[in-house]
This record gives C-alpha cells, sequence and structure tokens, in this order.
C-alpha cells in the first residue's frame, strides 16, 4: 500500500533525526555502549522469536525494549516532533 509506505518513511525520517539529535548531545562512552548491545540483543531476540512463530512473546520482548529505549533516549517528555525536526 503506497500510503503506508509513505506514512512509514515519514516516520522512519522522524526517528533517524531523533537518534543523530540523541547522539550530538549525550556522549558516547562504556555506558552507552552497554546500552547500544543491549538493544542489538534485543533486536535480536524478537527476529529469533517471530522466526519461531512465538508471536506473544515478541509483541512483550519488543514492548519492553520500546519502553527501555523510550526511558533512555527521550530525556525530555515535552520535546516534541517539531523540535526533534529543527
Amino acid at each position: 500500500n503506497q500510503t503506508m509506505t509513505v506514512l512509514l518513511e515519514m516516520l522512519l525520517s522522524i526517528i533517524e533525526l531523533h537518534n543523530q539529535s540523541f547522539l550530538r548531545s549525550h556522549a558516547l562512552d562504556e555506558a552507552s555502549e552497554d546500552s547500544a548491545r543491549a538493544a542489538q540483543r534485543a533486536h535480536a531476540k524478537v527476529v529469533e522469536l517471530i522466526r519461531a512463530k512465538a508471536a506473544d512473546k515478541a509483541v512483550a520482548l519488543w514492548r519492553q525494549h520500546l519502553r527501555s529505549v523510550t526511558e533512555y533516549m527521550i530525556s525530555d517528555p515535552s520535546e516534541t516532533v517539531l523540535d526533534v525536526l529543527s
């Protein structure tokens, strides 16, 4: 569906801009490297669960991962998409 593709591309663009903004404002250190490795493990695990057709476990893991990422990457909850895009 072309509409969904456009929406997904917009969302991915916003996420990438936020990631770039986060990286500019946070120094790379051992803790951030540990967090990146943990995120990579979560990504690999969710793929493994999907391949195993363990949908409920994959959903639960992904929700927990998103909560963790939100806590880690969104230091200012009042930040808006417009802030990220500027």
